[in-house]
């Protein structure tokens, strides 16, 4: 899902499976999502943060059978095969108590356990957008957010998940859910429980702050009490140093004990490596 590309057009619609997908958030009091569907797209997120979707009214939910520019590691694009699942949801909320930096954490709780609850795979979060199973990538985050009138803020919430078979994975040190027995054709209804899930964690967090959410991260952690190896700066830099996960921050930054003393580090400056995965 890349932000800057929202490639799509009317004759990409798929109004039956867009008003489908209404039907199933209404069984989960979620009757007011707006919900577009298209058979290919650029990029969900981008069709919501700068394509013909920037003035969706919230909520809504953005998904694509077919994404085909999608961001993928150190800026190059990905491909998404058809029946994965690609979407993005939209919401626009007051700030949260403490601050919306745990924004991504939050929702990738709601994720995990969603995923977790509906096929048995223990997901993971690696800290702080990657969704994991058993030491290899399931798929991955993306979430944007800016203030509005200086009152409210905009999220768009990117969500990708491999689910069909796709033999380039393997490659790439990633899996699928398919690869853990789950059927391609429950692509539907994770989505719509996803979907929800997602909705709900936002509207706890926007009342609660990351309070309520600091015992549901210690179980979806990937990293917790785990020795790693942070790369500093740019990818290619040789300035790292190492210590011991400790948890997050309220602000989401991730907390790591050094032999120098207790260090904090953020979304978007760092790369973190960690040893096995579980």
């Amino acid at each position: 899902m890349d932000a800057g590309t929202s490639t799509g057009t009317d004759t990409d619609v798929n109004a039956s499976l867009g008003a489908a997908i209404a039907e199933r958030l209404r069984g989960y009091d979620h009757a007011d999502v707006a919900v577009h569907a298209f058979d290919t797209l650029g990029s969900t997120n981008g069709w919501l943060g700068a394509g013909e979707g920037a003035s969706a009214v919230a909520p809504a939910l953005c998904m694509t059978d077919h994404q085909t520019h999608g961001a993928a590691r150190r800026g190059r694009r990905w491909e998404t095969l058809p029946g994965n699942l690609t979407f993005s949801v939209l919401q626009r909320l007051a700030p949260p108590p403490g601050g919306a930096g745990a924004l991504a954490l939050v929702t990738g709780i709601a994720v995990a356990r969603t995923l977790q609850d509906e096929t048995g795979v223990p997901v993971r979060i690696k800290w702080p957008n990657d969704l994991f199973v058993a030491g290899t990538k399931l798929g991955g985050l993306l979430i944007e957010a800016r203030h509005e009138n200086g009152k409210r803020l905009r999220i768009v919430g990117g969500i990708g998940i491999n689910l069909v078979r796709d033999e380039r994975l393997a490659g790439l040190g990633a899996t699928s859910l398919a690869e853990h027995g789950v059927a391609p054709a429950h692509r539907d209804a994770l989505l719509v429980s996803v979907t929800a899930a997602v909705l709900d964690a936002w509207a706890r967090f926007e009342a609660h702050g990351w309070a309520a959410f600091r015992s549901d991260w210690t179980r979806v952690d990937l990293l917790h009490e785990r020795a790693v190896t942070v790369l500093d700066g740019p990818v290619g830099t040789t300035n790292t140093f190492t210590g011991i996960a400790r948890g997050v921050a309220e602000d989401g930054s991730l907390r790591i004990d050094t032999t120098a003393g207790p260090r904090t580090v953020h979304a978007g400056e760092v790369s973190v490596r960690a040893g096995a995965m579980r």
